[in-house]
């Protein structure tokens, strides 16, 4: 797609920021149950995203990891949105929450200025945390 003209808009208000780094996320807003819209910004050297994942029950983020190594069999979590970056933008994703659930923001790219192992392998997910 190419944009030929245009003006350049605004992105959509959000509750908070989650900040993206080479390789890792460096803050996370408080989400609640119900819809959330985030930013994110990127501020590291390669394309970064955030996948909100819903774990399942009793899954752990190490569980989450090996799946995206190498998948095979059902998924121990479930995507819920993505929203990808390039270095220095921002972009925002909306999705929705569960009350009692489990969740971690995930980047599954790979890594392009590295071994182009997913970015999860190196530690590119956030802390589980469960919506009260």
């Amino acid at each position: 797609m190419t944009v030929a003209e245009g003006t350049e808009g605004e992105l959509p208000a959000s509750v908070g920021t989650v900040q993206a780094i080479d390789l890792g996320f460096t803050s996370v807003p408080t989400l609640e149950a119900g819809t959330n819209v985030v930013r994110l910004s990127n501020k590291g050297k390669q394309i970064h995203e955030i996948k909100p994942h819903r774990l399942n029950r009793d899954t752990t983020i190490e569980e989450v990891v090996a799946w995206v190594k190498q998948p095979g069999g059902p998924p121990p979590m479930r995507f819920l949105s993505a929203v990808a970056s390039n270095p220095g933008a921002e972009a925002t994703t909306e999705f929705e929450l569960e009350r009692g659930s489990n969740y971690a923001f995930v980047c599954v790219i790979p890594d392009v200025l590295g071994d182009f192992q997913p970015h999860p392998t190196k530690g590119m997910f956030t802390t589980p945390f469960v919506i009260d």
